[in-house]
């Protein structure tokens, strides 16, 4: 059978048959999914029963051209689509899971490591609101550590910067340059980095902060 293919927002479904003739539709349906601007784009290659190694190239071209600006490609294969990555020697580039990101309680505040997806936006809310009842007057948290960030991660710091704002405190971010990348992109570096404290300022804890603090960084080792 033809390949067949069915474009529905930031994901793309293959099935059939995937050799040299079906590859321009591939292109197209790649280029497609990169005017989407979506974070993660999905290729669906379950019901893929043969692929080419020109299609190979073609998911390898659109996986480079997402990352180039920090954006993700998810690849779901049909046991025939891996058994021909694993020849190529490509399987851990479309297939290796993304490390997960690990949060932590350094020092004077938060430490992010890692990649943060939108799959960890929940997690990183969770912590966001330890630290707002902590009670400190400056928040500190470092992401001087981080590969990666998606948008929904950002909307959460956001959020949170807000909060802490209306309660009269201020939120200090160390970003990598690849969060600095990802907060330039979207205009938000002015929001998010413009309360830095300088170092050594008074972190302006309340008389119950300290207490809460041992609770957090006992959590962050657990």
């Amino acid at each position: 059978m033809m390949a067949e293919f069915g474009l529905v927002g930031e994901r793309l479904r293959v099935s059939g048959r995937l050799d040299v003739l079906q590859e321009r539709e591939l292109r197209q349906g790649c280029l497609d999914l990169l005017m989407t601007n979506a974070d993660v784009v999905t290729v669906d290659l379950s019901y893929v029963t043969q692929i080419c190694s020109r299609c190979v190239g073609t998911l390898a071209t659109l996986w480079i051209d997402l990352h180039a600006t920090g954006r993700e490609l998810e690849l779901a294969v049909s046991p025939a689509v891996k058994r021909v990555l694993d020849l190529a020697g490509v399987s851990t580039l479309f297939l290796a899971p993304p490390e997960a990101a690990r949060f932590k309680l350094d020092g004077d505040g938060l430490r992010v490591r890692g990649r943060l997806h939108n799959r960890h936006e929940k997690e990183l809310g969770e912590w966001c609101r330890e630290l707002f009842r902590a009670g400190d007057r400056v928040v500190k948290i470092d992401m001087s550590e981080v590969e990666r960030i998606r948008s929904r991660c950002l909307g959460t710091l956001v959020a949170f910067l807000m909060d802490l704002r209306a309660a009269g405190r201020e939120l200090h971010i160390v970003p990598s340059s690849a969060v600095k990348k990802a907060l330039d992109l979207r205009g938000l570096a002015a929001v998010l980095l413009s309360g830095v404290a300088g170092k050594g300022e008074p972190g302006g804890k309340d008389a119950g902060g300290a207490g809460r603090r041992e609770e957090l960084r006992a959590k962050g080792r657990s």
